[in-house]
């Protein structure tokens, strides 16, 4: 049983002198059971496939209870009117939930064993995690949840790793706040906070985890600590940080002279070499530092917290060295066999496989976004295959370019474009970022297609135009007549529109845009491209879609980085506003020894 938390106890704590980084007591911990660290380590390089197996399942349910072929934007909300749907989607995110929790609670249950000196099976962890798992939606743990959910999401530094690696902001959301100043600043501010409210989820996550402490029982001791020794708390934290830091940049330099001695040895090209190695060095050092994170908050959570309160000894238990070494190998083979299927080779994908760069807003980066000087600069950037643009009807039936339902963001005008003729239109002239207005005024269709060159062009119509089947009339009516059918993609995020396109039109290609798209058969024949969130992109949906004869784009990617995490997945096509920068991270990629931008991020 544990004391009652009092600030005499904490107080008389704090005063003793102690070392709070221990690596010794780690290490004794992490040998108690590294055969059970080794197994959740696999678990989660695994956890993507079991999950979906769940996935598959759980969407085929969704789909057969709304009676559509597959879940995008336009009919997710259908869910709502069936009670049975409405079950699946929460059992959906519950199990969800589980697989981004997995390697968190896993790790912490193994080393509440080792702290007690108790050597974990394998049915037994697979079993505490579980409970713990579900004891985390009583009454007086839910909390935990949704505050874990969003220090994770939004502050600035992640600690779990692996387990988080899918959780982020999409990259439209934050380009949506960069072009608003106010709001980019009070995102940082929030995102501050949250980076410091994260720092305190941390020790609240252990006590609940490794001491089995309700929620409020876990904030209240923290509470209490941090008031008296919040310096010295922020210290240990960033000392955690520094260590792990060090180690990973300390295992890359080992693993790339590693790379370099087997080149030589075996005579194999050293840039295949370093490509393999990098990824074999994801996975070892990901699940190392894993482990390790944990464990030092672990460590230092005794130390720090309860040194006086639980009595708790660090027990050294004997280790089979068979065992372990039997574990070891066996850990290797999987990891080995992951690589073997499920790993792109990027030096082929950079090489031979590069992905259409299509101009989102005909490149608005460059200038007003849909405006000639925006197509005049992507045109003759020569790195560009195409252009994305909206279209919208006048009053007088003329086919514009605008993105909005009014004209306000691009010209001041807040009227909408079926509201006024073409001639008030011309009259209004269009501005960038920042404000600064263009001698250009908004272009007609027609306008556009004269200067589009040999690009090809993305047209979308906007699925909650009323008019949107006499503007899609309009725009075949104008594409036919300056004889490009064979180079205008319709995209829509309604999917009756592409339907009725197709039928109109064969010829014409057509994408579907949605922000998601789950159970996709890829059946649809009105259907030739799915263009989608860089959120929602996966090899299985990838896959399945080039065995299908479709293509895959994906919006917006604006930074090298995004282009690194999409490229993996091998579309066929990226949306950004910067044409030039996209193609600068994807030669980038192509033409550097791949270590290197992961060692240069890490001493940034």
């Amino acid at each position: 049983m544990f004391r009652k938390f009092n600030l005499a106890n904490v107080q008389f704590l704090l005063k003793r002198k102690y070392s709070i980084i221990d690596i010794k007591s780690l290490l004794v911990l992490i040998k108690t059971n590294l055969s059970a660290f080794i197994f959740c380590q696999l678990l989660i390089i695994y956890s993507f496939l079991i999950f979906n197996i769940f996935r598959r399942f759980l969407v085929n349910i969704l789909k057969n209870q709304i009676g559509v072929n597959l879940l995008v934007q336009d009919n997710f909300l259908e869910i709502l009117k069936h009670p049975l749907a409405i079950l699946v989607l929460i059992l959906f995110f519950i199990i969800q939930l589980f697989f981004v929790f997995f390697g968190i609670i896993g790790n912490y249950r193994i080393y509440a064993a080792s702290l007690r000196g108790e050597k974990i099976g394998i049915p037994k962890l697979i079993k505490e995690v579980i409970f713990t798992y579900v004891k985390l939606f009583s009454p007086n743990r839910i909390a935990i949840i949704p505050i874990l959910i969003f220090t994770m999401l939004l502050s600035y530094i992640s600690f779990y790793t692996s387990s988080i690696e899918n959780f982020k902001i999409p990259e439209f959301i934050t380009d949506w706040i960069a072009e608003k100043k106010y709001f980019e600043y009070a995102f940082t501010a929030f995102r501050i906070y949250m980076t410091y409210i994260w720092f305190r989820v941390l020790f609240v996550i252990t006590g609940m985890l490794l001491f089995n402490r309700t929620f409020k029982e876990a904030v209240q001791f923290v509470r209490e600590v941090f008031a008296i020794r919040k310096k010295k708390y922020l210290v240990f934290i960033i000392s955690i940080m520094a260590i792990i830091f060090f180690l990973k940049t300390f295992i890359y330099y080992i693993l790339l002279s590693a790379a370099f001695i087997f080149s030589k040895v075996f005579n194999v090209d050293l840039v295949l070499s370093l490509y393999s190695m990098n990824w074999r060095a994801l996975i070892y050092i990901q699940s190392i530092t894993d482990v390790l994170q944990i464990g030092l908050l672990v460590v230092g959570y005794c130390k720090f917290f309860e040194i006086e309160t639980t009595q708790i000894r660090f027990h050294e238990s004997k280790v089979r060295k068979r065992s372990v070494a039997f574990s070891m190998i066996i850990a290797v083979l999987l990891i080995e066999l992951f690589h073997l299927n499920y790993n792109t080779n990027q030096l082929l994908v950079f090489q031979n496989l590069r992905p259409k760069i299509i101009a989102h807003r005909a490149g608005a980066t460059f200038g007003p976004e849909n405006s000639l000087k925006a197509l005049e600069i992507t045109r003759n950037s020569k790195v560009a295959s195409a252009v994305e643009i909206d279209v919208q009807l006048t009053k007088d039936r003329e086919v514009i370019l605008n993105h909005d339902s009014t004209l306000q963001r691009i010209t001041g005008n807040g009227s909408r474009a079926i509201d006024l003729n073409l001639s008030e239109i011309k009259k209004l002239k269009t501005r960038g970022e920042g404000g600064f207005f263009y001698e250009d005024s908004i272009p007609t269709l027609g306008e556009f297609l004269d200067k589009v060159g040999s690009l090809e062009i993305m047209i979308e119509l906007k699925s909650d135009n009323e008019y949107v089947e006499e503007l899609l009339d309009k725009t075949m009516e104008i594409v036919k007549d300056k004889k490009l059918e064979d180079k205008i993609i319709i995209s829509s995020m309604n999917r009756k529109v592409l339907e009725i396109s197709k039928a109109k039109n064969p010829k014409v290609k057509t994408a579907l845009i949605s922000a998601i798209l789950l159970g996709a058969d890829f059946e649809q024949e009105y259907i030739d491209i799915y263009s989608i969130e860089a959120a929602g992109l996966n090899h299985e949906l990838v896959n399945n879609a080039h065995e299908k004869g479709k293509e895959i784009y994906v919006w917006t990617i604006n930074t090298a980085k995004g282009v690194k995490q999409v490229l993996k997945f091998l579309p066929d096509g990226i949306v950004t506003d910067n044409v030039f920068y996209v193609d600068y991270a994807i030669y980038n990629l192509e033409d550097s020894i791949p270590f290197q931008s992961d060692i240069f991020r890490m001493f940034i």
